[in-house]
């Protein structure tokens, strides 16, 4: 799908007696999955994304079954005829993984349907457990570009309430096998697989746990914590700018920084902190054979101020630092007990003396 195709797209999609069903055939959701596909142009990614958004606005009346019900009546007859094909290439499932990664932000109770209705078209069949996520996970098992799709589907469904349940449930297994650093896993798919576990948090409170069993699962969970940030941040060292992943890891790297374990952890690698400043677009006056003045300056700004500017990266930049400069050293437990008692103190001495609150108001008195 070229840009003039998703131009004329948009165009239909924007007018005010738009027929979603007359335009958005299964022919151009094909399309616009190859357009979204990791392979394609920036632009036409850009440009297909915004036509994703745009049927997902117009799917948005009703309630949220309503609307799951008509995503999934679009977007549906892509993945079941990419799996009905019986190709024995993974890579020919990549384009509807990647269209569904990209839904699963806006529609993700759609996309969720989708991966987990039945394929059976008899009786039988349908009592099987065998629906389009059994199947991609089978595919997945050894190395392929569907691994890195799926991992980025997984890392998308992630931050959604219906996203991580269905991963939890179904996919964790393939995610931690995949995202463990002796894995086999293909490309980003390493990556990937730690945003989405960093994401998927610690998991709910088990009612009437055992304190000892508490307090083991969450040092076990803390421990999975660091060890997915150091990942995500040797992937920050390494990563070129235009690396497909690098967003997705700044997305986790936001999650996990407001550990406070996790901050201790990044805050001493100076090499991580580097190259996280490094990804800001700052501008920077442009060289010549004159001395910059103060106007050449203002002009070189004005100029780079017209480039465009990622604002999803600015964000997951934004958040990361705000969260480090917020870091509180982890203190012992006999510091802790130190500083307690060092609070009583003071607060001691102040009620000895009256406290600043007791003699303004003795002095309110005695006026």
């Amino acid at each position: 799908m070229s840009e003039a195709d998703l131009t004329a797209l948009l165009k239909e999609l924007s007018a005010s007696n738009a027929d979603i069903k007359e335009i958005v055939t299964p022919t151009r959701v094909g399309e616009l999955s190859v357009a979204l596909s990791p392979g394609a142009d920036r632009d036409v990614s850009s440009l297909g994304l915004l036509a994703l958004s745009k049927i997902v606005d117009l799917n948005s009346s009703g309630t949220e079954d309503e609307k799951a019900a008509r995503l999934k009546a679009v977007f549906d007859p892509l993945v079941s005829n990419a799996i009905a094909k019986n190709s024995e290439d993974p890579a020919d499932l990549v384009p509807s993984v990647s269209l569904l990664a990209n839904l699963a932000p806006l529609g993700p109770a759609a996309v969720v349907d989708i991966l987990t209705q039945p394929l059976g078209l008899t009786k039988d069949e349908k009592e099987n457990d065998i629906d389009p996520l059994a199947i991609l996970l089978e595919f997945a098992e050894l190395p392929s570009p569907l691994q890195t799709a799926l991992a980025g589907l997984f890392a998308a469904l992630a931050g959604t309430k219906q996203g991580r349940a269905l991963v939890r449930s179904r996919a964790l297994g393939w995610v931690e096998a995949a995202a463990d650093a002796g894995g086999n896993a293909e490309g980003d798919a390493q990556v990937l697989c730690a945003v989405t576990l960093s994401k998927l948090g610690r998991g709910e409170a088990v009612p009437g746990e055992p304190e000892e069993e508490r307090l083991a699962r969450e040092q076990q969970a803390e421990e999975g914590e660091e060890r997915y940030a150091k990942q995500l941040a040797a992937h920050i060292k390494t990563a070129l700018p235009n690396s497909p992943a690098l967003l997705s890891t700044l997305e986790g790297l936001s999650v996990l920084t407001t550990r406070p374990a996790v901050r201790d952890v990044l805050c001493s690698d100076p090499a991580f902190l580097k190259a996280l400043l490094a990804l800001s677009p700052v501008p920077h006056a442009s060289g010549g054979s004159l001395p910059v003045t103060p106007r050449e300056s203002m002009v070189s700004l004005d100029e780079s101020a017209e480039r465009p500017v990622d604002g999803a990266l600015c964000y997951g930049l934004t958040t990361i630092l705000v969260n480090l400069t917020a870091r509180k050293p982890v203190l012992s437990a006999e510091d802790v007990q130190m500083d307690r008692l060092r609070r009583m103190a003071l607060s001691g001495k102040d009620e000895g003396r009256g406290g600043p609150a007791r003699v303004r108001g003795g002095s309110q008195e005695a006026r």
